[in-house]
C-alpha cells in the first residue's frame, strides 16, 4: 500500500510551502510545559517522586502543557487548515485532525518532550515503568477535532502503546 509514500509526500510538501503562524512551536522549551509536570519530572529525576493524580491503576491525570502553549497551537493547526496544504488522517477512528509529525514538529518539539520530559517520568511511574517506561523511544503524536454531527461512532479500540498522553487543547 502506499501510505508510507504518502505520508512523505505531504510531510516534503508541508516543509517546502507551509509558513507557520507561530514558528516558536517548533522547538520545545520550558515555557510550554505545565509548571505542575516540570515539577512532577524534576520530582522522578531526583527520585523523589510524589505520584499525580491516579484515576485507575496506571493512569494518572496531570497538566502536561502550559495554557500559552495550548492556545498557540490550536491557533496554529487552525491556520494549518487554513493553508489547503494535504494533511493525513490521525487514526483509523478520527476522519478530522493532524499528523503532528507531517506538520514537522518531531524533530524539536515532539521528541525532546519524550526523551527529556516523559521518559524519565514514565521510568519512575511503577505500572508504566513495568511496561518499558525507561527504554521508551517512539511516538505518534496527532490532534484530533471534535464536533457536533463529526465522528460520532467512535468505537472502542486497543493499540500497542506503552503510554498515551491525552491533552485538551482548548
Amino acid at each position: 500500500r502506499g501510505i508510507v509514500p504518502a505520508a512523505a509526500a505531504r510531510k516534503a510538501r508541508v516543509a517546502a510551502e507551509y509558513s507557520p503562524l507561530h514558528p516558536e512551536l517548533w522547538t520545545l522549551c520550558e515555557r510550554w510545559l505545565h509548571r505542575d509536570f516540570v515539577a512532577l519530572v524534576e520530582q522522578a529525576r531526583a527520585g523523589e517522586l510524589r505520584r499525580p493524580p491516579q484515576l485507575a491503576p496506571g493512569i494518572y491525570t496531570l497538566p502536561v502543557f502550559s495554557e500559552l502553549f495550548c492556545r498557540l497551537l490550536t491557533e496554529e493547526l487552525a491556520h494549518f487548515g487554513a493553508s489547503g496544504l494535504p494533511v493525513g488522517q490521525p487514526n483509523s477512528m478520527n476522519r478530522h485532525g493532524a499528523l503532528l509529525d507531517e506538520l514537522g514538529l518531531s524533530a524539536g518539539l515532539l521528541d525532546p518532550l519524550l526523551s527529556d520530559w516523559l521518559r524519565p517520568l514514565c521510568a519512575a511511574l511503577p505500572p508504566l515503568a513495568a511496561a518499558g517506561g525507561a527504554s521508551i523511544d517512539h511516538h505518534k503524536a496527532f490532534v484530533v477535532a471534535y464536533r457536533l454531527g463529526e465522528d460520532e461512532s467512535l468505537s472502542m479500540h486497543v493499540d500497542n502503546a506503552e503510554a498515551s498522553l491525552h491533552e485538551a487543547l482548548g
